[in-house]
């Protein structure tokens, strides 16, 4: 784990509170065969505007702030970042100033950033002052207003945000950072002494609530969801009871008014079922009605907000499903959500999406479908997404893992398959090979498949310097789990003997975790 950085768990489920559809799948057709594997990765080109990794360099040499975005082609919310906010002329215009640094995971050198920057969601948008001091983070899709103002504050402050919070928990901190603590995702920013961010996101909220309503609300969604995730956590009894005893309070700061709503969306809008079940766990009645009444309420205004984005208006109809579920586990869904939701969806076809907002919204419209009951049609979609798309992977690893959770295993690792072949991206690929690998791990008369796919995911992270760093560093750590099972099967003996050897080839900062790796897989 790095420094201060949350278990890999918790990354998976704040995934969630983004992009709910990227943790979910199914598949009922057959696929196309994909074209074959590829060891060459494709070099994203850079819009006008945008440098690639060596801007950091010459940021650092004129000692200029940068904007650091790190991204993949297949990203949803990749893709409604930059169409609602990195495309516009008022983005540009904004960041004149600025060394505008633009790291497609696929790149060369791409992972090293990743890990020197602890990195590992996609989008993940970094502002850096000209010390290289970190003064802003997020790692889902912000609006074109609160990056500039995220913009305006590294032009004003030289404040990093771990030493921001650093000040916090010393009782230091000003109201003067207000802006700062609530600008960041506090799930992912590194943070090197703190292990119990929760608390210091109420501790931020504390001071900011009074003089700014809005970063209140954003603190306090901050401080929720994180403490709601306790469960994650080795000493659960430790991180978030503070928080819990106060949900009522931040509750109300988030719900105040349109503006503190829209502050805390991704916060309403993907939270639902994780946070009702930690707050309400006695699931009392009056409570769990008033909570739904007001938190409805307010999807309600964002899904109707003049400025939210596609994609943001239509993930505010998931909460009605969630608290549905919630009180009629395994119950049809209620007609009216259900011809609401699917209303919604049928009428996105009507509009003028560019192709950025379409493969920003379509993921999630089709979990919409999948969430009140209309599988068939969800997946109609996501095939249909698939033969438009340029980057199709992600359509495709969805139905997978829709496949597997529905006892469909053949057909999940067709889905499968023909994402990783359709994938040009070499660490892209890695990660679908990866899923892949995962779906044979428990399955022993296919040990030879996994071992194949296990050879061509190793292929490609040995391609490049830049091996067992960042999020390939993680893919390779799904493959060990799914061979480690099988190390004395003759094929798995074989893999290790073919690819440990080439640890010695690798970036001298990875050199130790490859080894590393092999040594799990043989039990050592």
């Amino acid at each position: 784990m790095g420094r201060g950085a949350l278990p890999r768990r918790a990354h998976q489920l704040l995934a969630v509170w983004t992009v709910v559809f990227a943790l979910t799948g199914c598949g009922e057709k057959t696929p196309s065969q994909g074209a074959g594997v590829s060891t060459s990765a494709p070099e994203s080109a850079l819009p006008h505007g945008w440098e690639g990794a060596a801007g950091l360099d010459r940021a650092k040499a004129e000692g200029k702030p940068t904007l650091l975005y790190i991204s993949s082609t297949w990203c949803p919310p990749c893709q409604a970042l930059e169409a609602n906010v990195l495309s516009k002329e008022a983005f540009f215009n904004s960041t004149t100033d600025f060394v505008r640094v633009r790291v497609d995971g696929d790149s060369e050198g791409a992972q090293a950033v990743i890990e020197k920057f602890e990195a590992w969601a996609y989008p993940t948008v970094l502002v850096l002052s000209p010390d290289g001091g970190e003064v802003y983070r997020a790692h889902h899709t912000v609006s074109l207003n609160e990056l500039l103002k995220a913009l305006a504050l590294a032009r004003g402050t030289s404040t990093a945000f771990e030493q921001a919070v650093s000040e916090l928990e010393k009782g230091m901190a000003t109201v003067k950072l207000c802006p700062l603590f609530a600008a960041t995702s506090w799930s992912s920013v590194p943070i090197k002494n703190s292990t119990d961010r929760s608390g210091a996101a109420l501790r931020a909220f504390d001071l900011c609530k009074g003089v700014n309503p809005v970063a209140g609300a954003a603190l306090a969604a901050e401080a929720l969801a994180l403490a709601s995730m306790r469960d994650m956590y080795a000493d659960s009894t430790r991180v978030g009871n503070g928080v819990k005893a106060r949900a009522g309070e931040l509750l109300q700061a988030i719900f105040a008014t349109s503006d503190t709503q829209w502050a805390a969306r991704t916060f309403i809008t993907s939270w639902v079922k994780v946070f009702v079940r930690w707050h309400l766990e006695d699931d009392r009645e009056a409570p769990f009605q008033n909570l739904k009444k007001t938190w409805l309420e307010a999807a309600r205004n964002i899904a109707d907000r003049s400025n939210s984005p596609v994609d943001v208006a239509l993930l505010a109809e998931l909460p009605a499903v969630e608290f549905y579920r919630l009180e009629n586990a395994g119950a049809a869904i209620d007609p009216v959500i259900s011809e609401r939701i699917y209303g919604r969806v049928k009428r996105l076809n009507s509009m003028n999406l560019t192709a950025a907002e379409r493969h920003a919204t379509m993921g999630n419209a089709a979990y919409l479908l999948r969430s009140i009951g209309k599988k068939a049609l969800a997946v109609e979609m996501l095939i249909a997404e698939t033969q438009k798309s340029d980057s199709p992977s992600h359509y495709l690893t969805t139905l997978s893992q829709w496949a597997k959770e529905d006892g469909q295993i053949e057909q999940a690792r067709q889905w499968a398959r023909e994402a990783s072949t359709r994938e040009r991206g070499r660490s892209s690929k890695i990660q679908w090979l990866a899923n892949e690998c995962d779906l044979y791990k428990d399955d022993e008369a296919q040990v030879n498949v996994l071992v194949e796919r296990a050879a061509e995911a190793y292929t490609l992270i040995f391609a490049r310097k830049d091996a067992f760093l960042g999020r390939d560093k993680t893919r390779a750590h799904q493959l060990a789990a799914a061979l480690k099972p099988w190390a004395k099967r003759s094929e798995v003996v074989k893999l290790v003997e073919k690819f440990a050897p080439k640890c010695g080839g690798v970036d001298l900062v990875a050199h130790a975790e490859c080894e590393a790796h092999f040594e799990l897989i043989q039990g050592k």
